[in-house]
């Protein structure tokens, strides 16, 4: 999943170059002359870096890089054209592949999904955000919007479809507080699955609430004896039944077939781009579509294969005390190396150490140091 960078508010760390140290003595630190000037908020030339609130938050064929993009990404790049002589590294590339002449109107927006979590958009309209990467390896989050959440209770026998509204009706008064709560109530023919029913289907109702966080309290209020309207459901033993007990991420994937680490698709046309000043995200691509415009294309056959994904692996060491295991709340973290990968490749195109106070050059490696512990 996309993760958010957040940069040191006091001083940004020092960079170093990457230097084949295969000719020196292990341990011994590079004299003062050869450590870089400390980066300030700025370039290397002086400058303050541009936002996309610049000249490039205008949309043209592609969405504008975010800020995550231009100010951290862009200063983190390790660029040593110097010395490829010495060292077999080429550049430390942050960044992901440049949009180019990305087109909402004649592209598919198509990637693997990795996360579903619930959002909202457009003055708090609930949407489940999508997180994944295209086949070319640009981050996309998609707002997928107007999907209901609903339950299910067997409808009573003497209960007819000219009850539904008042019955809907009847709901509001119990659950709603503030704004509508009962979007919509209807007669289904669902079989249920625990015991054996003859293979016959019986007439339910499926209650659908306009938004998810209702569904626990109407559900409460059904199985409570809350809801029983007119008495239809005198004579029942215990308390009423409500189906299903899903999640709302869930009831989501299981109604629309997408399923974990699924390939997923949008025609042209029937999704729409996020303007830099709305977007809620760090990625590429931040887009919007009706759940009924999503394709699935699931995990088989030619969708079996794996978008670039970027895999971190990563390692800290801790100032313990002699013979104690390090304890987040007293011995502090002194070091982390990182090293990311994509799915497919054989070499790693990031390898960087986060340290406190000096160290000594690594082979191949961009060395981040940072003041002393507060």
């Amino acid at each position: 999943m996309p993760g958010v960078v957040k940069q040191a508010s006091t001083v940004a760390p020092q960079k170093r170059v990457l230097i084949d140290t295969t000719n020196t003595h292990t341990g011994v630190k590079s004299p003062p002359s050869a450590k870089k000037r400390k980066l300030n908020g700025y370039g290397p030339n002086g400058h303050a870096p541009y936002s996309q609130n610049g000249f490039r938050s205008k949309l043209g064929s592609s969405q504008p890089k975010s800020q995550f993009e231009t100010e951290v990404l862009e200063k983190m790049t390790q660029d040593i054209a110097g010395l490829r002589e010495k060292n077999a590294e080429t550049d430390q590339q942050w960044e992901r592949p440049p949009l180019d002449d990305f087109n909402e109107k004649t592209d598919i927006l198509r990637f693997q999904q990795i996360e579903i979590e619930e959002g909202t958009l457009h003055g708090g309209k609930v949407t489940l955000k999508m997180f994944g990467v295209s086949e070319t390896g640009h981050s996309i989050m998609l707002h997928v919007t107007d999907f209901l959440h609903y339950i299910y209770v067997a409808a009573p026998v003497n209960f007819q479809r000219s009850d539904l509204q008042g019955y809907k009706a009847f709901l509001e008064t119990q659950v709603a507080q503030h704004s509508t709560a009962i979007q919509s109530v209807q007669m289904v023919l669902r079989e249920n699955l625990y015991g054996f029913q003859g293979n016959q289907k019986s007439p339910y109702l499926k209650i659908t609430v306009t938004d998810p966080k209702f569904i626990n309290k109407l559900r409460t209020t059904i199985e409570g004896g809350s809801a029983n309207y007119k008495n239809l459901w005198k004579g029942v033993e215990g308390k009423i039944l409500t189906f299903d007990n899903i999640q709302y991420v869930l009831r989501f994937m299981i109604d629309t077939g997408v399923t974990g680490m699924s390939w997923v698709e949008v025609k042209p046309g029937n999704y729409h781009t996020i303007p830099s000043y709305e977007r809620q995200s760090n990625c590429q691509i931040e887009a919007y579509c009706n759940y009924h415009d999503l394709v699935a294309l699931g995990h088989d056959g030619e969708w079996a294969k794996m978008a670039p994904l970027r895999v971190l692996s990563f390692d800290i060491e801790c100032a313990g005390r002699k013979g104690v295991f390090p304890e987040a709340n007293q011995d502090p973290i002194i070091q982390i190396a990182n090293y990311v990968t994509r799915t497919g490749d054989s070499q790693a195109f990031i390898r960087n150490v986060f340290v406190l106070g000096d160290c000594s050059p690594i082979v191949n490696t961009q060395i981040f140091e940072h003041g002393g512990i507060c």
